[in-house]
């Protein structure tokens, strides 16, 4: 049986930044996150038991798909959280599922599955009371994230100098572009290109957040070119070091733990919201941080405010919802009201 609660008794308070009528600043003003749907159970055989929540994304009627890698599936709910169908398994074959990423939805409500195990796509639809597959494509490369603008589909990750690359749905490339780091070691190429990729379809604006830089970047949709890159304040950066015999190794300061890129989220045609997770000492898990900081970045100037308020890992807004995928006790998914200041 599923766990659905509309809870509404309470709120938590984030500090968003919005842009002032009257002059270029920017400032401060308090948005109310107020709880809605949860999804998430302990243990059973529910569809709402989530091993990992990776990725959420949504729907034109507010259904939502929720990626658990750990699960190996992809699931559908209704705009009230109710269960409605599920896809992949385990495997290597067509429509299995080995390490999936992330998610994305296009203007034609086709939603695209990142699986990076098997370097594929797989795409679905929701029709009804079912998923159905609606075929995919093999990537040449190690992709890390994507996103859709429309019916344009946006994947990440180092291919022959470039970041990020357009595709067309039956997995021909279109172009490729946005330069990337360029150490010795190609396996120092790839790690440093991965991250967060989110297409901002108002300003034909893409933004690149990488997992292990304290940067955040952005690109015309239309042209390729980097429009801005800003730095992210107050960051504790893991150290690589290249050694002898190629080998690569990961340290930080002090042996604590360092920060990693988690996910961008546009809000609005003006503003994104970025995550940054500290990963406790030894820790590798991109999902299960010991602190979260946010940041709001302006997406015209790149400008970058650090917000005073904890938020849960956020994961996707769409309208005036917001979708969060808190792990404690147990992974959920908790979908919550963005109420503008009384």
């Amino acid at each position: 049986m599923n766990t659905v609660r509309h809870g509404f008794g309470y709120a938590i308070v984030a500090l968003f930044v919005a842009a002032s009528p009257l002059s270029s600043q920017v400032q401060a003003q308090a948005f109310r996150l107020v709880p809605g749907v949860e999804l998430g159970e302990l243990d059973g055989s529910s569809p709402s038991v989530f091993g990992v929540v990776a990725d959420i994304t949504v729907a034109r009627n507010g259904s939502f798909y929720v990626l658990d890698p750990m699960r190996h599936r992809v699931t559908l709910f209704s705009r009230a959280g109710e269960f409605v169908a599920t896809a992949g398994k385990s495997g290597r074959g067509p429509g299995d599922f080995f390490m999936p990423r992330s998610l994305a939805i296009d203007a034609q409500e086709r939603v695209f599955v990142l699986d990076a195990g098997n370097q594929r796509i797989e795409i679905y639809e929701g029709t009804g009371d079912r998923l159905e597959r609606r075929g995919g494509f093999r990537l040449d490369f190690p992709a890390n994230d994507l996103c859709a603008a429309g019916n344009r589909l946006f994947l990440l990750g180092y291919r022959e100098g470039s970041i990020i690359h357009e595709y067309r749905i039956d997995g021909s490339r279109v172009r490729s572009f946005g330069g990337g780091h360029e150490p010795h070691h190609p396996l120092l190429r790839i790690s440093l290109s991965r991250g967060s990729l989110t297409c901002v379809e108002s300003r034909d604006v893409l933004v690149f957040l990488p997992s292990l830089l304290p940067v955040v970047h952005a690109f015309s949709a239309v042209t390729g070119a980097e429009l801005w890159r800003s730095n992210i304040p107050a960051y504790d950066a893991v150290e690589i070091e290249h050694g002898p015999n190629n080998r690569i190794t990961y340290s930080t300061r002090g042996g604590g733990g360092h920060h990693y890129g988690s996910k961008v989220v546009p809000l609005d045609r003006d503003y994104a919201l970025l995550q940054i997770g500290k990963l406790g000492p030894g820790t590798t898990d991109p999902y299960t941080f010991v602190q979260i900081d946010s940041y709001m970045v302006a997406l015209t100037t790149g400008r970058v405010q650090r917000l005073e308020r904890q938020l849960p890992r956020i994961l996707t807004a769409r309208g005036d919802k917001v979708y969060a995928a808190p792990d404690d006790p147990f992974p959920k998914v908790r979908q919550y009201q963005l109420q503008p200041p009384r």
